[in-house]
C-alpha cells in the first residue's frame, strides 16, 4: 500500500509539473501583434511607455510614433528643427505628457556649426519646444535622463570624462557640472532606480559608472579585458544585469566583481533586453525573443519571425512590448501569471489595494475598526523604496516608481498586512 502511495504521489507531482510548465510557456509565448498603420522606418529605435501612451522614437527620421489608448489608434509626428542639419540621438519620457530629447543642430563634418539641443514635450509628443539654455553651444548630447518633470540631466561626448549638464526647473535653464562626472567618452545609455542607477556607452572596454544622489557626483569602474556594455539593468546599488554584445554578467556587489558570466548561445549579439528581476527576463536577436528564467544560464525560445527586425524591447507592469521594422508591427505579451497574480489582490481580513496594475495612486480599503498608519514599498530584492503615513484618504503616492512588481506593507497598530501589486 505504501509503494502504491507513493507511486500516486510522484504521478500527481508530475502532473503539477507538467501544468505549470504549459502556464509558463503561454505566458512567454503569446504574444499579440499591434498594427500602427505606419512604415517603422530602419535605424535606431527607442520603445517608451508610460500607462497607456506607447512611444517609438526613430532616431534617423526624427520622428515620433505614438498611441494614447494602449495601441489602438496611431499618429506619427515629424519633430521639427531650425536647422537643415540635425540629429537627435535619444528621448525619454517622465510621465505620458511630458518628455524630453537631446542631440544637436549643425553638421559633424561641414561648416555647419554644431548646437546642442533639449527639447521638451507637454502634450505627449504633440508639439515640442527648445530648453537649452545654458547646454554648451558645441556640445554634442547623446543622453538624456530625467528622475522626475523638474529634475533631469544630459550628456554629451568627452575626451575620459563625459560632458554633463544638470536642470531642477523642468529644463528652463541647465548648468554644467565639472564635478565627478562619469568617466567614459561618451553616456549612450543608463538604468536608474529612484535616487541610485548606472551609466555607460561606446568604448573601447568596459565602464560601468554609478551615482546613489540623483547623478550629483559618480564612480566609475574600469574594467579592462572586457567589452564595452551595450545594455544595463539597474535594481539597486549592489544588483545589476549588464549585456555586452553576447555575454550576459550579474553583479550583487557594484561590479567589484561579477557573480555569473554566461555567453548568448544563439546567433547573433543581444540586441535589446529587459528584465523582471535578477533571474528572469526577455533578450532579443533580429530576429528572435528569448526568455530566462536563470540569468542566462538556460533559454527558451519565446517568438521568432524571419522577415521581422526586432529593435527594441520594454516591460512596464505585467505587459512587455516589442518595436520592430520591415513588417511594421509592435509586438505584446501579458506577463500577469509570470509577475503576480491579480486574482491574489485581496489581502487578509477585509484589506484591498487597488486598483492593479496601478502607476500614480494606489488606494487601500479596510475594515473601518482597522486604524492603518503607515504603508512601506519594497522592491523583488527586498529594499525599501518608499515610506509613507497614511491619512483618511488612505490614498499611497507611487509617482516615480520605476514600473514593476513591489511588496506593500500596510501597518496598523501590531499588525502587518502585506500584499503584492504591479506599477505601470
Amino acid at each position: 500500500m505504501d509503494f502504491k502511495i507513493m507511486i500516486m504521489r510522484k504521478f500527481f507531482i508530475i502532473v503539477i509539473m507538467s501544468c505549470l510548465a504549459q502556464v509558463t510557456v503561454a505566458q512567454t509565448d503569446d504574444w499579440k501583434t499591434i498594427y500602427p498603420g505606419y512604415d517603422l522606418s530602419p535605424g535606431r529605435t527607442r520603445l517608451i511607455i508610460k500607462q497607456n501612451c506607447i512611444y517609438v522614437y526613430n532616431t534617423e527620421s526624427s520622428s515620433l510614433l505614438r498611441s494614447i489608448n494602449g495601441g489602438i489608434n496611431w499618429e506619427l509626428i515629424a519633430i521639427s528643427s531650425d536647422s537643415a542639419r540635425h540629429e537627435y540621438l535619444d528621448v525619454y519620457f517622465v510621465n505620458d505628457s511630458v518628455g524630453y530629447l537631446c542631440g544637436y543642430d549643425g553638421f559633424l563634418y561641414g561648416k555647419c556649426p554644431i548646437a546642442g539641443v533639449v527639447k521638451k514635450t507637454t502634450d505627449r509628443g504633440q508639439s515640442w519646444q527648445n530648453v537649452s539654455t545654458g547646454i554648451a553651444p558645441s556640445s554634442i548630447l547623446t543622453h538624456i535622463y530625467f528622475f522626475n518633470e523638474q529634475v533631469g540631466m544630459a550628456f554629451g561626448t568627452g575626451h575620459m570624462e563625459s560632458t554633463r549638464f544638470a536642470t531642477d526647473n523642468g529644463g528652463q535653464t541647465w548648468t554644467q557640472l565639472n564635478n565627478s562626472s562619469p568617466e567614459t567618452p561618451m553616456v549612450n545609455f543608463s538604468s536608474f532606480n529612484g535616487m541610485e542607477g548606472i551609466a555607460s556607452g561606446s568604448s573601447n572596454y568596459m565602464h560601468l559608472s554609478f551615482t546613489t544622489d540623483q547623478g550629483s557626483t559618480w564612480t566609475t569602474r574600469h574594467l579592462h579585458g572586457k567589452d564595452s556594455p551595450t545594455g544595463l539593468k539597474f535594481f539597486d546599488n549592489q544588483n545589476w544585469v549588464i549585456v555586452c554584445n553576447d555575454t550576459i554578467y550579474t553583479t550583487h556587489n557594484s561590479a567589484m566583481s561579477f557573480s555569473s558570466r554566461f555567453k548568448f548561445p544563439y546567433s547573433g549579439c543581444v540586441r535589446t533586453f529587459d528584465m523582471i528581476d535578477m533571474q528572469r527576463g526577455f533578450f532579443c536577436t533580429n530576429k528572435a525573443i528569448y526568455y530566462t528564467t536563470d540569468a542566462g544560464q538556460s533559454w527558451r525560445l519565446s517568438y521568432t519571425n524571419p522577415g521581422t527586425q526586432l529593435r527594441d524591447l520594454r516591460i512596464s507592469g505585467n505587459k512587455v512590448f516589442v518595436s520592430t521594422t520591415c513588417d511594421n508591427i509592435i509586438l505584446k505579451l501579458d506577463i500577469s501569471d509570470l509577475v503576480v497574480s491579480i486574482a491574489a489582490n485581496k489581502t487578509s481580513e477585509g484589506f484591498n489595494l487597488y486598483p492593479n496594475p496601478a502607476s500614480d495612486k494606489l488606494f487601500v480599503t479596510a475594515p473601518a475598526s482597522e486604524k492603518l498608519t503607515e504603508v512601506v514599498i519594497y522592491d523583488q530584492l527586498g529594499k525599501m523604496i518608499r515610506t509613507q503615513k497614511l491619512t483618511e484618504s488612505r490614498a499611497i503616492d507611487i509617482k516615480n516608481i520605476i514600473p514593476g512588481v513591489y511588496e506593500v506593507k500596510i501597518i496598523s497598530g501590531k499588525k502587518v498586512y502585506t500584499n503584492k501589486i504591479i506599477i505601470n
